[in-house]
């Protein structure tokens, strides 16, 4: 059976998210030319999960693919902690030992200024892939980098052509990490989404974002 080859390199940084709260930022590749997937978990010496993202990465012949993974880490977890950061894979590995890596956390940088670009992480699809007959489906990211200020930030989500939302509406948006509102509006195959987080702490904030809609795709083509 053919297998992915994922595996955790050493190039992972911190920084300042939420207030007390610090986010790693984890650079995973795959390095066989079959498409892998799982969940890349951050877990203390008491193997105790104190955060963790799902990851996909497309296979690619003759060489490795690489992305950068954002784990928010929980409150309790500071600079200077032990943790190790394992990818739980949807499929046995082709080389378990790539999967683990053990760090020390830190040094964190400051987000003490936005850069003014929001930056869309670790996108997500569930429930499928999309065909022509229109179903339900939750579309995951992180926002990084969203300025706590008194102006609104806007980005979009672009979907392929052939992808199309249903009656243009987006059924639901839902912040998991936090109490912010985000005004999502539709517009041919791009979803832009306007949101104005305040914060008295940071000046700049990461939001896990959750799009419910019902999708389908045009398979004439």
């Amino acid at each position: 059976m053919l297998q992915s080859d994922l595996r955790v390199t050493e190039e992972i940084s911190y920084r300042n998210g939420a207030v007390g709260q610090i986010v790693a930022e984890v650079v995973v590749g795959n390095a066989n030319p079959v498409d892998g997937s799982g969940t890349l978990q951050a877990i203390t010496p008491d193997g105790l999960i104190v955060g963790e993202t799902a990851i996909s990465i497309a296979g690619t012949p003759n060489s490795t693919r690489y992305m950068t993974a954002t784990v928010s880490l929980d409150a309790g977890v500071s600079e200077d902690d032990e943790l190790r950061f394992e990818i739980d894979p949807d499929v046995p590995d082709a080389d378990p030992t790539t999967v683990s890596r053990k760090v020390t956390v830190g040094p964190v940088s400051e987000s003490g200024q936005s850069t003014g670009q929001v930056e869309l992480l670790n996108p997500t699809l569930s429930n499928g892939p999309v065909d022509s007959t229109p179903s339900n489906h939750t579309l995951s990211f992180t926002a990084s980098n969203v300025s706590a200020d008194d102006d609104p930030d806007s980005f979009s989500i672009e979907l392929p052509e052939t992808v199309g939302i249903e009656d243009d509406n987006i059924k639901e948006v839902n912040v998991t990490n936090g109490e912010y509102n985000v005004t999502p509006s539709v517009d041919g195959d791009t979803i832009n989404f306007e949101v104005d987080p305040d914060s008295e702490n940071t000046s700049v904030v990461d939001l896990d974002i959750e799009v419910d809609m019902t999708l389908s795709a045009d398979e004439s083509s």
